[in-house]
Parts: C-alpha cells; structure tokens; sequence
C-alpha cells in the first residue's frame, strides 16, 4: 500500500541550509562560495528530487554561484572549480544551469543584499496598505475561526489556506501565472525557484499533499524544527486510504495511528479528529470568506506593483517569475503587518518555539475538502 505523501504535488518549500566554511562572494560582510550558503525559495511541483537536491550534489552549488556572472568552464577551472560534461548536463536537464557557445550561465535568479534591501524596503511600504485593503475581511475570518474553536489555527489558516495558497489559484485565473505542470519538457520539477541573502527574521512556508479529493496542508518555518519534523516523520508513514478515511470520516479508528498522532494533537483519546477540515463549497462560510479574501489580494497585488519593470529591475525572466518572487516578501510582510494589528496571532511553535509542546503541532496543521465535481 502506498504511504501517504509518497505523491507531493504543489510543494511549496523555503529551504534553510548549512552554510559551508568555503569563501568566495562577500554578502553581507560574510564571504560565500557555494549557493548552499544562500536562502532558497522553490515554488514548484515535483515528482522526483527537488532542485535544491541537484544543488547539493558534489561541487554543484559552487558551479551554480560562480556562474550566477557567465563563465567558460576554462575560468570555472582557474577558480578551482572543476566539472564534467555529464555534470553540465545534469544542471541543464534540471534547468539549473545554461549552456550556449560554451558559456555556462546559472538559469534563476540570485538576489544579493542590496537587491534584497530595495525588494524588501518596497513591499514593507506596501504591506499595510494591502493590509487596509483586507482587514475587515480579516476580522471576520478570524471571528469566524473562534467560533469554530479552532482559534489556535487562525494564523495557519490565513497563510497557508489563503495568502500562500488559493491565492495563487486566483493569480492563475487572472493570467498572471501558468501552472506548474510536469512536463516532457520539465520531466523533474515545474515552477520557480531563486536564491537570495540576507535571510528574513521571520518566514514560513506550505507543504500541501493530495489523496483523491483530500489534502493535507502544513504551515511550517524553519524555527518550528524540530518538533514539526518528528510529525514530519510519522506524517511520511501514513498510508493514503487511511488519511482519506479519518478526513471524511472526522474520527480515526485504527489504534496504532491514533497513537501515533495523538501527541500532536491531531486526535484526542476517543479518535476524534482536532485539526480543521476546510469545506470547499459556497454554503461553507469559511470558504466563502477566504475566496474573498483571496480576490481581493489577487485582484489588488498587480494594482500595487508593476512587474514589468520589477522585471526590468532585476533581470527577472518575465513577469511571471517577478509576481512570485516579489509577492512571496509581500505576503511575508502582509502577515506581519496582520500580526503588529493584532488581528491574528502567531502560532507557539513560531513565535516561542522554545516553548511549544508536540500538540502544537496542530495548531500548524488543517485538512482542505475538494469535492469533484
């Protein structure tokens, strides 16, 4: 039987990684020599090993910076890097690297401190008008959720339901994004992904995995580990025709997976199911509020900024990649300007990490209900 997530679709990953005691480029008053060192965002699908995966392979992601400034494998070598033509095409297949008349040039975007600076500085200054734009919206969502007793997912719900999530679908109604569909032409991973430093003091992301008409979606942050990542774990074991049936069914049966996520607060003693499950349905009122919310973000958003000449700013491919890259430090923004007005509240596992317990694990964790039609 397969185990459930063993399919990820629309995964959605901020990737915090080690940096490596190797110098080269100097961000931030610090030297760097591989793309590891850097904060890396993917917004993709995929159904085998993720870029980042690709990037950490060997010499890889001391290739991928140095030729963030186009280089011929006779200057990669004058900086000690050396490379193979098989490991080329790799970087080519997985449409990380470039190649044209011997020049090898990175294929996505690496925003270095100024850059960032002038990004961040710009949708700081947007944030709380959007956020006037949506705040009675906010309010009823919110209320709504209290009275659902599910006070401690608010935060969770706005983000990864709504402001990370059908969001994006609403950008995609608009013609502002194409999905990220597996293709012959894109056989590993689809979507974007892009490199950037200084890293924000705060950031969180979506993990979302579907089983027929379920998902399972979890708002994570890299300061939640590792408590997130001992549910992580068990999470990676559940068999698909179990979630489906503890989703639709509201309560689990089977004792061992009781036990299992019981301390995460997923289940209480008698197998009831805690966590919320989202309807999506018009006679739902959550629903109803969070699409609204979500047309007016999407709707507002391209009114705020003009990709183009972000675009042209940053050497972005299009405006496509622009809206993504620029509206993922919005949407940070966005939350946390919510956040100041007291209209939501972070989680315990974001803001005081040090001290959540396993169960608040749930308070990070919903199911969405996708009738098909």
């Amino acid at each position: 039987m397969n185990s459930f997530l063993s399919r990820s679709i629309f995964v959605l990953m901020l990737l915090f990684s080690i940096s490596y005691l190797i110098k080269a480029q100097q961000v931030n008053g610090k030297e760097h020599k591989s793309i590891i060192d850097y904060r890396i965002v993917q917004y993709i699908s995929t159904m085998t090993y993720d870029p980042v995966s690709t990037m950490r392979l060997d010499n890889n992601g001391e290739l991928i910076l140095a030729c963030k400034h186009p280089k011929t494998k006779e200057e990669l070598s004058k900086m000690n890097i050396n490379v193979i033509t098989s490991q080329i095409r790799l970087l080519e297949l997985y449409n990380l690297l470039t190649v044209e008349n011997g020049i090898l040039t990175t294929a996505f975007p690496i925003l270095d401190e100024n850059q960032m600076g002038q990004i961040r500085k710009s949708t700081k200054q947007l944030a709380p008008e959007l956020a006037d734009f949506i705040e009675g919206d906010v309010k009823e969502l919110s209320s709504l959720i209290k009275e659902m007793n599910w006070k401690n997912n608010a935060y969770s719900i706005l983000f990864a339901y709504i402001v990370d999530g059908i969001v994006w679908n609403d950008f995609y109604d608009r013609d502002l994004i194409h999905a990220r569909s597996i293709t012959k032409e894109h056989p590993f991973w689809a979507g974007q992904v892009w490199a950037f430093l200084p890293e924000r003091e705060f950031s969180c992301g979506t993990n979302s995995s579907s089983v027929e008409d379920y998902m399972l979606v979890v708002n994570w942050s890299h300061n939640a580990y590792p408590t997130l990542g001992l549910f992580s774990k068990e999470k990676r074991k559940l068999d698909e025709n179990s979630f489906v049936e503890f989703a639709r069914n509201g309560r689990v049966n089977d004792e061992k997976i009781k036990e299992t996520f019981m301390p995460f607060g997923i289940f209480d003693e008698s197998g009831k199911l805690l966590i919320p499950v989202i309807e999506e349905n018009n006679s739902n009122e959550l629903y109803r509020i969070s699409r609204r919310i979500s047309q007016r973000i999407a709707g507002r958003v391209p009114e705020l900024l003009s990709f183009e000449d972000l675009s042209k700013e940053y050497n972005f491919r299009d405006t496509e990649q622009s809206l993504i890259i620029i509206y993922h430090e919005l949407m940070w923004d966005l939350m946390d300007e919510l956040t100041d007005r007291g209209l939501i509240e972070k989680p315990v596992l974001f803001s005081h990490p040090d001290d959540a317990t396993p169960k608040n694990v749930a308070d990070l964790v919903f199911i969405v209900h996708k009738p098909e039609n």
